[in-house]
Formats: C-alpha cells, structure tokens, sequence
C-alpha cells in the first residue's frame, strides 16, 4: 500500500477529480475492459494466424514459445506494477506522485532492456536441446528467438507505455495502437507465405513479428506524448526509491510469476515427452484465445480498483470487484459451452484427433480460471503482488508440475485431470484470503489499521 508519508511534501494536487474516482462503475468497467479486450483478442488473433501458416513446425514454434513468453512476461509485469502504483497514486490526487510513478515505470524497463535482450539470445543456442526435436526444428527454433529477442525493446517499451495509458483510463488508443501492430503482422505473414523467399517459415514468422511490434511502438509513443501523465522522464519528477519499491512490489511477483508459467510447458515436456506438450500446446492457444475477454476485464478493472483503493473508497472497490466479476464468470461460462461444443473441431485446427476427452477436462477449469483472475486484480491493485503470484502459481505449476511428476508412469490424462483440478482447489483457496484480506486492509493510502 502507498502510504502518503513515504513521499516529498511539495506535491501538487491534482487539478480535477480523475473519472476512475468518480464515472460510474458500470459505465467505467465497460468502458474500461472492452478495449483492452479488443486489444488483447487482436494479439491472439495473430498468435493464431502465425501458428497456421507454419503447422508443420508446430513443434519448432513450441520450443521457442516459453523464451517468447518469458521475456514479454517481464516486460508486462513491469507495466502491471507501474499501472498498479499509477492507478494507486491517481487515488490518492497527488499529482507530482503520479508522474514520478509514471517516470518510474519507464526508467525501470529502459534500465532492463540490454541483460533481457542478451539473455533471450542467449537462450535461443540452449534452450531447443531441450526438446525431442530434429535439426531443421532447432535450426528454425534458434532463428525465430534471435529474431524476436532482437526485437524485445520494441516489445517492452510499447507494452509498459500502453499499459500506462490504461492505468490512465486511457484505452481506445492502446487498443488501436494493439489491432494496428496485429494487422502489421497477418498482412507480412500473408505476404511472407505466398511469394518465394530465402527465409525458412520460421524466419518469416519472426520477421513479421517483429515489424509488428515495430508499428505498436510507434502508435505507443504517439499516444504516450498524448497522456495528460506522461511516462517520459522529467527531470522535475525524477522517481526515487520508494516509487521504485512501490513498482517492484508488484512487478517482481508477476515477473516470477509468469516466468514459471512461460517455462511450464518446458518443464511438462522434459517430464511428459513430446506428444503431451504438442497436445498441451494446442490446448493452451485455445485457452488464451478463450480467456483473453477475462484478461481484458481484468486489465481493465485493477486501475479502477486501484484508484478507488488509494482514495478510501471502500465502497466503490466492493461495487466494481463485484460487477467484473459477475461479468468475468457469465464469459467464462458461455466459453466453457463453446469450447465443450467444439473441442474436437478445435483440435483438427492444430492436426490433434486425439485426447478431445482430455481437451474437454481442460476446458472445464475456465470458469474458476476466471474467478482466480478477478480475485488476483483486486491483489495487484492493491499492491499485494505476492498473493496474486501464489494463486496463480498454484493454478499451474504449483500443483501441475507435482502432479506430472507423481503420475508420469500413468497415463498422461491423469496429468490433465489434474490441472483441471488445480483451478478449483486454487480459488477454494484463495478465496477465504481475499475476504479476510478485504476485511483487515485499510482501504486508504497511509490510513492505519483501526485497533
């Protein structure tokens, strides 16, 4: 929790009451998610379209897929935390706090760039030893990381730029700036994949990729000029320390959080073999394109939270939670029918007959997916970073990777049950320590707990 103490005395008020304090949380949920949503399906969309064009090295793809993920996973836990301690500041009306914040989020992730970028290259010669894959697999999986390692920066700076924006309530233009890098990248992969060049599949998906990122850094940029708090760093509103805590409380979290989900796949693998992760693999591009209206949500309620967290509304944080949620659980379920309906249709996408039983178990872990989801946004916008990255944790890899160990000279469908499983006990869980936490957390920054 920000508490009002830890900052300089000189800060100006803010101008006008934000409109996260004071529209309507119905009107501002909407407004809020939907474009976030958009934003995120467009991104799937294309994750889609590339896994299509290059089908005969699914696995190639699957190789390189939990580096990809690891790295835009560091670089959205750093726009998570900025966005959490933004939309905490915004609460609290201290304007010179919000631009430090701001500045914050942006020099932590200019600060970052070089060692993740080496690292990503780095792991493009390692990591396809991995997997049971031939030589053109690892050849095509070590071009395509390379390229996308390169092109990180691009990444990382439009992802916490745009992410800044929504803690803003600003998010039209990110979700412009999202469908705008996604068109980029269909259009060259439909050019790349039709006419003759030198470049392997691989590297053609890689390339368009990476001029898609290309064309969403420069929508971020123009929208960030826009922003009433910019997250350029000014020298008047240099962040210190305690900015940088309040970030890092909740990005470090999220980035160890989903660095271990971006490596379970991996970890599956060395356990499962090659067959399972293919399987899985196709699985979990369902599940994001399926989940992705719930994560929308969820971007777009924690700045709502998070201001009403700052300025003591207790109130209006028990209203929005309760409204998102609602919302979040009548998607899932509505998901969970369609997906049961066609997991065999869905399968044939990805050249998978096989397991749609075990698709179907899968499948049925959507709708305490989406509980686990909300009940992490009212974590993170309240600046318990840890509690989310345990819940989340314990909905994959925490209870996954144990399973798959125990029950490996078992039929892989165990592991599957499992998993499924996992979402349930996970929210049955956490949802007793979210009550309690709501109930003993002063809803005001720098109020102390009433004896």
């Amino acid at each position: 929790m920000i508490r009002s103490d830890n900052f300089s005395n000189s800060s100006e008020p803010l101008k006008n009451s934000h409109k996260l304090l004071t529209e309507k949380p119905w009107k501002l949920i909407l407004s809020m998610s939907i474009p976030s949503m958009f934003a995120m399906l467009s991104t799937a969309i294309g994750s889609i379209v590339g896994s299509f064009f290059i089908a005969r090295d699914i696995s190639a793809l699957s190789a390189a897929y939990p580096i990809q993920a690891l790295m835009t996973a560091f670089a959205i836990a750093v726009g998570i935390g900025s966005g959490s301690a933004l939309s905490r500041a915004i609460g609290q009306g201290d304007e010179a706090l919000t631009k430090r914040t701001a500045a914050g989020g942006t020099a932590l992730i200019l600060g970052t760039l070089l060692p993740v970028t080496a690292l990503g290259i780095a792991a493009a010669f390692l990591l396809p030893a991995v997997f049971d894959l031939n030589a053109e697999e690892v050849d095509g999986a070590k071009i395509y990381l390379i390229i996308i390692s390169a092109a990180f920066p691009m990444t990382a700076v439009h992802t916490v730029f745009n992410r800044i924006a929504v803690s803003e309530g600003v998010t039209v233009p990110p979700m412009i700036a999202a469908i705008s890098g996604t068109a980029v990248t269909v259009a060259i992969d439909f050019l790349l994949f039709n006419v003759e060049t030198p470049l392997s599949g691989m590297a053609k998906l890689g390339v368009a990729d990476a001029v898609g990122q290309g064309v969403t850094l420069i929508a971020a940029l123009i929208i960030a000029k826009r922003l009433p708090i910019t997250p350029f760093i000014d020298k008047r509103y240099l962040p210190d320390k305690k900015v940088f805590a309040e970030i890092i409380k909740v990005s470090l979290p999220s980035a160890v959080q989903n660095g271990i989900d971006a490596m379970f796949s991996t970890a599956l693998n060395a356990i499962l073999g090659g067959a399972a992760i293919a399987f899985y693999g196709a699985f979990y591009k369902v599940r994001q394109q399926a989940l992705t209206p719930i994560y929308g949500l969820n971007q777009g309620t924690v700045p709502i939270l998070g201001a009403a967290f700052g300025n003591g509304d207790k109130a209006r944080f028990k209203k929005v939670f309760v409204i998102s949620s609602s919302i979040a659980l009548g998607i899932a379920a509505a998901v969970t029918i369609a997906a049961e309906c066609s997991a065999d249709k869905l399968l044939n996408l990805f050249d998978i007959t096989e397991e749609v039983n075990y698709f179907r178990i899968l499948a049925g872990g959507f709708v305490p997916a989406a509980a686990a989801l909300m009940i992490s946004a009212a974590f993170v916008a309240t600046g318990q970073g840890g509690k989310a990255m345990a819940l989340n944790l314990l909905r994959g890899a925490g209870i996954g990777i144990p399973a798959a160990l125990i029950l490996r000279n078992l039929p892989t469908g165990y592991t599957w049950i499992a998993l499924a499983a996992a979402e349930f006990v996970a929210v049955a869980i956490f949802i007793p320590i979210a009550v309690k936490s709501y109930k003993n957390t002063p809803l005001k920054a720098g109020q102390k707990k009433q004896k």
